[in-house]
């Protein structure tokens, strides 16, 4: 274990835009010692990995790890393997998050012992 308490996973979601302004909201408002960032590529275009990768830049927590064209689902299936953290949590690439987010989920998971935690998403 890496002493990460999170692996976030981003995946795309209905549409391929938004990837970079998730990523930069993500690392704005949440530790980024709590967690790893695993960015799954299922078919971004050049202009959207360019400016996910420039988000990522000197971030040594961070990764994109390049499928090709599969569903989200077995992208995530298909990185589980190569998660070393007592949780994951998923995000779409239009996920927003806000201040605060992440520390209350961990705790949640911590304390129930919950399979599935997920946090109230309304806009």
């Amino acid at each position: 274990m890496n002493g990460k308490k999170v692996t976030l996973v981003i995946s795309p979601r209905d549409r391929f835009s938004g990837l970079s302004d998730c990523i930069d909201n993500v690392y704005k408002y949440t530790d980024s010692s709590l967690f790893d960032l695993v960015i799954l590529d299922l078919g971004y275009s050049k202009a959207e990995l360019e400016k996910a990768k420039t988000s990522i830049l000197g971030k040594s927590n961070a990764r994109i790890v390049p499928y090709g064209l599969i569903i989200p689902m077995e992208g995530i299936r298909n990185i589980r393997g190569e998660i070393n953290t007592p949780f994951t949590f998923l995000l779409d690439n239009d996920s927003r998050v806000s201040e605060g987010w992440l520390s209350p989920l961990i705790s949640a998971g911590e304390t129930t012992g919950a399979a599935v935690i997920s946090p109230l998403t309304l806009e």
